[in-house]
């Protein structure tokens, strides 16, 4: 392509380039001129409305000015002075005042009146009874009269806007009454409409009553037209874009561009207080913004005219510039050959470069071993003592200190591979450095191809991987570990559940092929969490290590010793036929020696539950659970020993977990109520209290006593939910009777040790007594022994905090704990009950005799009230009342009643 032709085509783009960038120019342009057009259109609307507001507000000065002077000239003229003082008005006709008006004021048609200063109108013009029909705010005559003062007012009539002038009439300082000139205000209307616009006159809904009895008005929204020959076009434009809308617009004009339609507007005064609008409605069309589009069109051609100069100067510059370019181009061209030329030699030096900055040793060998190239790492592993020939070293002589090719067994050689197969080939180098440290370098030889696909030299390069071998073999270390974690207990070291059941899973396996027996044991620790609460978990954790040592040295190593979490352990004996007896005695024998912790002798025994295969399942799951479930039954009948597994500890076991999910239900569906013991001072038979006592209405079952349910809601931990809903029923029933007017004492709530253990149980009390309006003077909670020994310190502070809230607290059962009488005197108790073990054999027992009457004494010298339970003869109330108990509840008196029955006992007492 000659230089010509490279030419156009330069000026061709140049062009093509200028067009785009006129087209953006003139896009960019249209943006601001168009914001700019719009902002002219907004200030000239401005300005329109502007002179429209100055118009009407110079009318109304106008005519106020002029109408005010007519009524000075008036109310001074002599003669009607004289008249009124001799109420002779026959000088004063309309026609004369009409007269009067035309040749000396601009005011061309009014009437008036003349009103004494009692408020009697003297005289009223002949149109006066029109302008009766003008609405305006009250006007006080007497004080316009008295205080002497011009009053002007704008007011509203049907047909448009009234303009009112008050002016006292007074002689020689004598007040004689007030005249009064008025006149329509039609000018307004007639003005702006011969400028081209058609106003509408819009006043206040106010006005609606007054003006409702002419039948003229129309309504736009809440505003009143009054002009009534506005067009109707106008008025339904006006309802369309909502009066409203257009006054509370931020300029004076509203401006609706779909109708091309504009609407000026100005507020009516009178005395600063706003009568109504004056609109003025207008299409844009009949606006000259020619002005304005003029401007827009002469900006466009001054940009294309501006812009067509700077493209030609443009090309010329480009022209004049070309030619010189093209001038330079051959020797530009030299140079360039000759800059390419360096540039070849600076790529092969910062190939150099890039090869000498891999960490890696590359060579490039000849097939007779010589290196033709290498890089610096290369090149620094040479020594020169080693090399027979300095000018052509040999691979195996830079690289592995040999004098000789490498061999296939510590070094393979890839060497002849590479040229036989013309491919790439990698192989593993274990090489021993100065040090005598192994290194492991991968080698990687590529082959160098020639024209003739013949290889002309291999490319070989060593990686050191090392570190990568290092790693391998730490992770397959620590793979290892994490493999032994995920199956083995951390603390004891013994299998844990997931490796325990893969062996019983695979022990079974292989019972079933050979048909031998397996035994599954499953050992729980007794009384294990009160080493751990009173010593700490280092102390149980020092236990079970022990525990765990002495059960893995007591069986034999093929048998299974596995840790399922807490102070729990299973055994897998696999192919015994006898001895499981001795084993488990051996067991039981282990695990009851004393262990020294630190200063302390530890004690702990084991309850051991054992179930075989194939007589007890052929399971995993069936084996461990009939096994856990016998470890409960050794629990249940004394601990320290062991339990093989019976199916009726199954059928037991669903029994309780059908009665657990029962009690669930049953707290859902409100099928717990309560029935009262009412509890009676027997000196005189009346009631002193009552102990509400919980039943079950069960739907299948019919009535439940405690007896049935109660040890498994503790079990469960249920006992919270339902003690919470005993007391629930216990205070709302209470709230009931105290509202009807019934007196008893208070209501017994028994409370459980789970309950006591509750962070939160004082905060439940008082929301319940809250919401259910009991007061807790109302109330007693029973506790027994053991919930108080359970955790003492715990239990005595949620016992004071009862006290605080007024709420009294006994001790059911007494005498079947285990509490001292130290601990009896800490306790913020006002009663002892005596348990019915001890009355029921009274008074023909010795030693039931004994200890009731010390249980009374006791009561009496720490100033308890004393309390006997389950009274059913004479004879032990008589012998309760011998010894000073006479509060009892029992038999003898009432059995527990319903809350209605009780509510008629209690109804009887009172009366």
């Amino acid at each position: 392509m000659n230089s010509k032709s490279a030419q156009s085509i330069m000026i061709i783009k140049l062009l093509g380039v200028s067009i785009l960038l006129y087209g953006v120019l003139i896009g960019i342009s249209s943006i601001f001129i168009e914001k700019r057009m719009k902002q002219l259109k907004t200030d000239e609307l401005k300005h329109m409305a502007k002179k429209f507001e100055k118009e009407i507000n110079r009318s109304i000065s106008a005519k106020k000015e002029s109408l005010s002077y007519l009524a000075l000239a008036l109310s001074s003229d002599k003669e009607l002075i004289n008249d009124i003082l001799q109420n002779n008005f026959s000088s004063l006709t309309y026609s004369s005042f009409l007269k009067y008006l035309q040749e000396n004021t601009a005011v061309k048609s009014a009437s008036f009146r003349v009103t004494s200063k009692e408020g009697k109108v003297f005289y009223s013009s002949k149109s006066y009874k029109d302008s009766d029909s003008i609405i305006d705010k009250d006007v006080d005559t007497l004080s316009i009269i008295y205080n002497r003062k011009v009053k002007t007012i704008l007011s509203v009539s049907e047909d448009g806007i009234i303009l009112k002038v008050y002016v006292p009439i007074f002689s020689n300082r004598l007040t004689l009454g007030l005249f009064e000139v008025i006149t329509r205000f039609d000018s307004i209307v007639k003005d702006v409409s011969l400028m081209g616009i058609k106003p509408v006159i819009l006043v206040d809904k106010s006005y609606s009553t007054q003006l409702s009895i002419l039948g003229k008005n129309n309504f736009i929204q809440k505003y009143l037209l009054i002009n009534n020959g506005t067009n109707i076009e106008d008025i339904d434009f006006l309802k369309s874009q909502n009066v409203d809308k257009i006054l509370s617009s931020k300029q004076n004009f509203y401006q609706d561009r779909e109708l091309d339609k504009v609407v000026f507007f100005n507020t009516l005064y009178d005395d600063g207080t706003k009568i109504g609008h004056i609109l003025y409605l207008m299409n844009l069309s009949s606006i000259d913004f020619s002005q304005i589009y003029q401007s827009k069109r002469d900006f466009y051609v001054l940009i294309t005219i501006s812009y067509a100069f700077l493209m030609m100067f443009v090309l010329f510059v480009f022209m004049k510039r070309n030619s010189r370019s093209m001038e330079q181009f051959n020797s530009v061209l030299q140079y360039r050959v000759q800059e390419k030329t360096d540039e070849l030699y600076r790529q092969k030096l910062f190939l150099q470069e890039v090869v000498d900055g891999v960490s890696d040793s590359v060579m490039v060998i000849n097939s007779d071993y010589s290196i033709s190239m290498m890089n610096k790492v290369a090149m620094d592993s040479i020594q020169d003592n080693s090399l027979k020939d300095v000018n052509t070293p040999r691979c195996y002589e830079v690289l592995h200190k040999r004098v000789s090719p490498c061999n296939g067994v510590d070094y393979p050689c890839p060497l002849a591979d590479v040229i036989k197969y013309k491919k790439n080939i990698t192989t593993l180098h274990n090489r021993t450095n100065e040090n005598s440290d192994s290194k492991y370098y991968e080698i990687s030889a590529t082959p160098l191809l020639g024209e003739d696909d013949e290889v002309e030299a291999v490319i070989e390069v060593g990686h050191d991987i090392t570190t990568h071998i290092m790693t391998q073999v730490e992770l397959r270390e620590q793979k290892e570990s994490l493999r032994h974690l995920a199956h083995h207990d951390t603390l004891t070291g013994l299998p844990n559940r997931l490796l325990f059941l893969d062996r019983l899973k695979h022990a079974l396996k292989l019972a079933k092929r050979s048909q031998q027996n397996i035994a599954v044991l499953f050992l729980d620790l007794d009384h294990f969490k009160q080493i751990n609460d009173s010593l700490g978990h280092s102390a149980g954790d020092f236990l079970l290590e022990s525990v765990a040592y002495r059960l893995r040295n007591s069986v034999r190593e093929v048998d299974t010793v596995a840790r399922l979490g807490g102070d729990e352990f299973t055994i897998i004996l696999e192919g015994y036929e006898h001895g499981i007896v001795d084993i488990v005695n051996k067991l039981v024998k282990e695990v009851s020696k004393v262990v020294e912790y630190k200063e302390h002798k530890l004690y702990t025994s084991v309850s051991i539950g054992i179930s075989m295969y194939p007589k007890d399942g052929d399971s995993c799951e069936s084996l461990l659970r009939n096994a856990d479930s016998a470890m409960y039954k050794a629990k249940e009948i004394g601990r320290n020993r062991y339990q093989f597994y019976t199916s009726d500890m199954t059928d037991k076991a669903m029994q309780w977990v059908n009665m657990e999910s029962s009690i669930r239900n049953a707290l859902k569906n409100n099928e717990f109520i309560l029935e009262y013991q009412p509890q009676y001072d027997s000196r005189d038979d009346t009631i002193i209290g009552m102990e509400a006592l919980v039943r079950w209405e069960h739907p299948t079952l019919g009535k439940l006593s405690p007896v049935d349910f109660i040890s498994l809601a503790e079990d469960s931990s249920l006992i919270i939910a339902l003690g919470e809903k005993v007391l629930q029923l216990a205070a709302r029933q209470t709230s009931i009777w105290h509202m009807q007017g019934y007196k008893f004492g208070r209501v017994a709530v028994n409370v459980s040790v789970k309950q006591l253990q509750e962070s939160d149980f004082i905060f439940k009390i008082a929301s319940i007594l809250k919401k259910e309006e009991c007061s807790p003077s109302w109330i007693e909670i029973e506790v027994t022994e053991s919930s108080i020994m359970y955790d003492t310190e715990k239990a005595l502070a949620r016992l004071r905090e009862i006290q605080k809230m007024g709420i009294l607290l006994a001790m059911d059962d007494f005498g079947t704990g285990y509490s001292s009488l130290s601990l009896l005197k800490r306790l913020p108790i006002h009663k002892l009950k005596i348990d019915y073990s001890f009355v029921k054999d009274i008074p023909n027992d010795v030693e039931s005799v004994a200890i009731a009457i010390t249980v009374i004494e006791l009561a009496k010298n720490m100033n308890l009230n004393v309390l006997a339970e389950g009274v059913e003869n004479e004879e032990q109330k008589l012998f309760l009342q011998k010894h000073g108990c006479h509060d009892i509840q029992g038999f003898l008196y009432s059995k527990p009643l319903d809350a209605d029955t009780m509510t008629r006992v209690l109804a009887q007492q009172t009366s």
